[in-house]
């Protein structure tokens, strides 16, 4: 991990949600504690059962978002990840670096004194994990779906 030049992690982060929403002066004292760190491809940069001392905000590259059963996201610049595993005290994931990357880490005690201080922030994290859930049903109803319709082509074959 690197310090970072703090006038180019302002202007990126004020571009990204939910830290678009930070006041001046709560956005001045988050970049004095983010660092930044640079990944290869094929890093994990988080494991699946491990406790995130960071969010990982995506300056640059693309991260797969992996499940017990495979891909479940590809994220890229301006997104992050893992705030469900800062909430839970662990994440449910592992992360891995698809190409080179680089990610502001933001420490997870500065996230929840930002959480408790600015309902929007708050407020964007719940709708996040909201949508988090609904995409992993809609994932795993496609993932019955198919394997439905493959027992079928299967049984098809076998009359």
């Amino acid at each position: 991990m690197q310090q970072v030049s703090t006038q180019n992690t302002k202007s990126f982060l004020r571009r990204v949600a939910p830290f678009d929403r930070l006041r001046d002066d709560e956005l001045n004292r988050l970049v004095e504690e983010v660092t930044q760190a640079d990944f290869a491809p094929g890093d994990e940069i988080l494991g699946r059962w491990e406790n995130p001392a960071f969010l990982y905000v995506i300056a640059r590259g693309t991260v797969n978002e992996m499940g017990p059963v495979g891909l479940i996201a590809r994220l890229g610049s301006g997104e992050s990840f893992d705030s469900r595993g800062l909430i839970e005290g662990r994440s449910q994931h592992s992360f891995v670096c698809q190409n080179a990357c680089t990610c502001y880490l933001v420490p997870a005690r500065q996230l929840r004194a930002l959480s408790k201080g600015n309902a929007a922030v708050r407020d964007y994290y719940t709708e996040d994990m909201a949508r988090q859930a609904d995409a992993l049903i809609n994932l795993q109803q496609q993932r019955e779906a198919a394997s439905f319709l493959m027992a079928r082509i299967g049984e098809g074959v076998l009359h």
